[in-house]
Parts: C-alpha cells; structure tokens; sequence
C-alpha cells in the first residue's frame, strides 16, 4: 500500500491543500495477525514519511512541532515495537531518507522544511529504539547515502534516486543489498538463525 502508516488521522504538510488518509486504517489490527501467522524473528518496520505531516483530530490541527505530536509519533511506534515483539521478534525501524526534490517527493513546497521535519522524525525514531533497547534496534538507512540532508547522488555510477525521492529499478539493488548486509550482521549478532 502507498500510504500505511501508525495514525490513523488524516493529515497534510504546510502548503498542501490535499489531506492524506490512512490507506490502511486496519493496519495496527493485523500486526499481531502477521506476528501470530508467521513467527518472525526480526520484523523491519520502514519508517513512514507521511509521519512528518500535521495531524487533524477533530476540529483540531496538530503540528507536527508540537510537543503532542512528538509524543503521539513517540506513542505510536512504542505500541508498535512493543506488539510486534510480543512473541520475541527483534523489531529494526529504518530511517528517513530525506527528499531532494519537492516536485517527485513528500512533503511542502519548502524543501529544508520537509527535510527538517525528515530529521526530527529520525530524531524520535532514534529516541523510540533506545527506549526499548531489548527489543528494538535502528537501521541507518538515511546514514548510509546522507550526511543530515546532503544525500549522495550516486553510487558505483550508479543515480541513486533520479526523482530526489525515490530509488530507481537501478539502485533499488544497492538499497536492497545494504539492508541484507545489515539485516544479516543483526542476524549473526543475536545469533538467531544458521543463514546459509
């Protein structure tokens, strides 16, 4: 789905006029579902960028600045670290890559708002996964390619992200294989499952 993500209310960025709905309104219900189904030993949560918007509750707008907000994102991926590994999967958020370009991205018309809020909202994850430093671990995934929001444009002669937001049928191999690599080190560290 392209909009899932752990809030279930509707929310935009500064300058946008168009609400975002939660595409998965259900999605925190089949979390234990899948934990149940499948008995995951480590279960990757991709961090949302739609977390970085304001928030309507009611009549109310939250702003994503707010000390409320903060402790609503803070909130949401706590209870989702915590169902997650209720069966003793070791839960790995990743972070935001920042966008470079407002026009293919997420976010304002103010590309160094959007990456800010990016930022913050890796700041809170960082804050979520030591918090729950049994369970939890964090990814990197903005650190592999960015430097705060100065990215790298390419890898190997490779363009990593032609849109300034997306990664490319070119690039998604270096993504994809930086994830593994990491994913296999968590592995090989907790000494979970004989990988061959």
């Amino acid at each position: 789905q392209y909009a899932c993500f752990p809030d279930n209310a509707p929310g935009n960025s500064p300058g946008e006029l168009r609400e975002h709905e939660n595409e998965c309104p259900d999605w925190t219900d089949r979390w234990m579902g899948y934990v149940e189904e499948f008995s995951p030993h480590i279960v990757v949560v991709p961090v949302s960028q739609f977390m970085t918007m304001d928030r309507r509750v009611g009549d109310t707008t939250i702003p994503f600045d707010s000390p409320s907000m903060r402790q609503r994102i803070e909130d949401a991926y706590s209870q989702m670290a915590e169902d997650l590994s209720a069966r003793g999967a070791v839960i790995v958020f990743t972070t935001v890559i920042p966008n470079e370009s407002v026009a293919a991205g997420f976010g304002t018309d103010d590309i160094e708002d959007t990456q800010r809020r990016e930022l913050e909202l890796n700041q809170i994850i960082d804050d979520v996964v030591a918090a729950h430093p049994e369970t939890s671990r964090l990814i990197d995934l903005a650190g592999w390619i960015c430097e705060e929001a100065r990215c790298a444009k390419e890898i190997d002669g490779v363009t990593l992200r032609p849109d300034g937001s997306h990664f490319s049928p070119e690039s998604s191999p270096l993504a994809g294989k930086f994830l593994t690599d990491e994913l296999l080190a968590l592995n090989d560290e907790l000494g979970l499952v004989n990988v061959q």
